[in-house]
């Protein structure tokens, strides 16, 4: 395949501002985005190919971008009433109060990573590493305690391998598995069918895409599936929300 060559126009900051007015001022007052266009014109004249986006992203990437979106300038000029030290004191608080979260959670996180987490906070919203734009706020933090819990870790009790879990992980992996036991469902460590739906089960608990209304329809089925001698009996619970009656 032979790669199509394009004569590179020659850069005349003059003939831009002629053309493209008031952009072309604030490109010319503004260093980051020269050195941007610099390092992109010099690499296109050896060769290299750039598509819209390319650029697009190398703007997007850049401080002075982030600069221009309006939470950042305000989280700036907020910022700007603290000394370094208190701002400092400021997001050690926060960072603290998120350590606490992820271990009411059953997450853990370092001290460094959750300073670094509440001043990203503090703003609210910047790029991420993709170069689209991210929100910094509960749901977010929310999403990363749950990717930080190690779901898979497990224990030994005696002789029987357990789920080793703490904080809300562990409150809602327990009522999972006493919901698999009110249906008479195997809920041990050798029934892989069940661990592999536990698995992604809490994990949606977790994130709240799933709630008890949509675990207990999964042990219905497959309650009926075991015994259809219950069928009728579980669908009437099901019509009545009454719980089955454990033997």
């Amino acid at each position: 395949m032979t790669v199509p060559t394009f004569d590179i126009d020659e850069y005349k900051p003059k003939q831009l501002a002629r053309v493209f007015g008031v952009t072309a001022a604030t490109f010319k007052n503004t260093t980051e985005l020269q050195d941007i266009f610099e390092d992109l014109y010099a690499e296109a004249a050896e060769g290299k190919l750039y598509t819209q986006a390319d650029i697009q992203l190398a703007i997007e990437n850049s401080k002075w971008f982030r600069g221009q979106l309006a939470s950042y300038v305000e989280a700036e000029t907020e910022r700007a009433k603290y000394t370094p030290k208190l701002f400092n004191d400021l997001m050690l608080t926060r960072a603290r109060d998120i350590v606490e979260q992820y271990e009411q959670a059953g997450a853990e996180i370092d001290m460094d990573t959750a300073v670094d987490y509440a001043v990203q906070m503090f703003y609210g919203s910047g790029r991420n590493e993709a170069g689209e734009l991210q929100f910094f706020d509960k749901e977010w933090l929310a999403d990363q305690m749950i990717d930080a819990i190690d779901f898979d870790k497990t224990k030994m009790i005696g002789n029987i391998e357990v789920y080793d879990y703490e904080g809300a992980a562990l409150e809602n992996a327990q009522a999972i598995n006493n919901l698999a036991n009110d249906y008479g469902i195997d809920y041990g460590m050798s029934n892989d069918g069940y661990q592999s739906w536990f698995r992604t089960t809490l994990e949606s608990v977790m994130r709240g895409d799933m709630d008890e209304t949509g675990i207990e329809k999964y042990m219905q089925e497959q309650a009926i599936s075991r015994f259809p001698g219950l069928a009728d009996a579980i669908n009437r619970v099901r019509r009545f929300g009454r719980q089955p009656t454990r033997t």
